[in-house]
């Protein structure tokens, strides 16, 4: 009755093909919705790491310290968590020089901490492109660093993986330091982790990795113009 209604004044050819353009019609819709819907319900996916054709992992610092002749550094005091993985890259990718290090810690199936080695970078370099964000100066034993905020607009997750990778959200903590010709980006989001575990996990690698203050020495400090 319907098909009759609409094309009552269409001979049968015009009624054929006006009927298969419907049919056409409501089948790209049909296509259109299933996309969106299926969409909606697929979280979305990430690589933790930066692919990379030159990217090596390892489960363990003894496996990892084999790879390359980077001295890696883990805290000794982890807050509860474990190491997840740790990825050497012996080529560049994006911001990371060749022989780069990132160390990642999980809890609770979550990420906990980031830890980046970028060998040749300097903190006034990574100061100048964190500009737009806040800066708060942080004494780290004998070395100085400073406490970078991103506070995103919007918080993005990725859930954890059945393959085990934790899940991770935008990283809005990051404190950053030079050490031994390298780097240094200790990174983690709240809540998984906060501020002041950050710092610790920051000063338990400079611990590590810079010679004790004389007495008569006082620790460097960050010159102020870098964080203008």
């Amino acid at each position: 009755m319907l098909d009759r209604l609409i094309f009552r004044h269409q001979n049968k050819r015009e009624r054929q093909a006006s009927c298969l353009l419907v049919v056409i019609g409501l089948i790209i819709i049909s296509v259109f919705l299933i996309q969106i819907t299926d969409f909606k319900i697929k979280p979305p996916t990430a690589p933790l790491l930066p692919p990379s054709s030159s990217l090596v992992q390892a489960s363990d610092l003894a496996q990892a310290q084999n790879q390359t002749d980077t001295r890696i550094f883990i805290p000794e005091e982890l807050f509860g968590s474990t190491l997840h993985t740790i990825g050497i890259y012996h080529q560049a990718v994006g911001n990371l020089p060749a022989e780069s290090v990132v160390v990642v810690l999980k809890k609770d199936d979550w990420r906990f901490a980031e830890i980046t080695q970028r060998p040749g970078r300097s903190l006034a370099q990574e100061l100048t492109e964190q500009t737009r964000f806040s800066q708060t100066p942080i004494q780290l034993g004998p070395l100085a660093g400073v406490l970078i905020e991103t506070d995103p607009d919007f918080e993005h997750c990725l859930d954890p993986q059945a393959d085990g990778t934790p899940g991770f959200c935008l990283l809005t903590h990051k404190i950053i330091f030079e050490m031994a010709g390298q780097l240094f980006t200790v990174a983690g989001s709240e809540p998984s982790i906060t501020p002041g575990e950050l710092i610790s996990l920051s000063r338990s690698i400079v611990a590590q990795g810079s010679p004790p203050i004389d007495a008569d020495d006082s620790p460097p400090t960050i010159d102020e113009t870098i964080l203008e």
